[in-house]
């Protein structure tokens, strides 16, 4: 999860500053694999060379300090599990503290220099007992409990975890 350093209240506007983490998100890795045109790629260096595209600040591969989560060479699939785990542990912490995010999907997931994932974008976030007083969320990852329009009694959290399950599918 993104720390937030501060948030203010700036006339009407809320202002919220954060550490600069990355730029590239799960959706550009996504992107990148469906551009290739292959099934999935073979080894991880792809996620890795990827960041290093996409990213907003150059990514220094000299540097002594980047620790990839994974090696070029391991298994594409191993390394999308080894984001996949964190990215659960971020949930299970928000679901501890009864919020849930409200809109986990790959572009709400920035990887940084390194491809640790950072979960960002909470503007959908609640407590999870004010979860049926409103409908939210991109279609595509919502759990389909979500989506019936009588809104019958669901866990909220249970369907983030659907969500993030679809968002680690749709990876590989």
């Amino acid at each position: 999860i993104v720390s937030v350093l501060w948030a203010r209240k700036l006339g009407g506007l809320f202002a919220i500053c954060m550490p600069y983490v990355g730029s590239t998100t799960l959706g550009d890795i996504v992107e990148a694999v469906a551009s290739d045109g292959k099934v999935r790629p073979g080894r991880a260096g792809m996620i890795l060379k990827t960041i290093e595209k996409t990213s907003a600040i150059p990514v220094d591969n000299s540097a002594e300090t980047l620790q990839p989560m994974f090696p070029a060479s391991e298994s594409y699939v191993r390394a999308i599990a080894r984001i996949g785990v964190p990215l659960a542990e971020a949930l299970a912490y928000l679901h501890s503290k009864g919020i849930v995010h409200g809109d986990i999907k790959p572009s709400n997931i920035l990887l940084d220099h390194s491809a640790q994932p950072y979960l960002i974008d909470f503007n959908m976030a609640r407590r999870e007992d004010d979860w049926l007083l409103r409908f939210g969320g991109t279609l595509p990852y919502m759990a389909p409990e979500a989506l019936d329009p009588a809104r019958p009694k669901f866990l909220a959290s249970a369907a983030e975890v659907y969500s993030l399950g679809v968002v680690l599918y749709q990876s590989l």
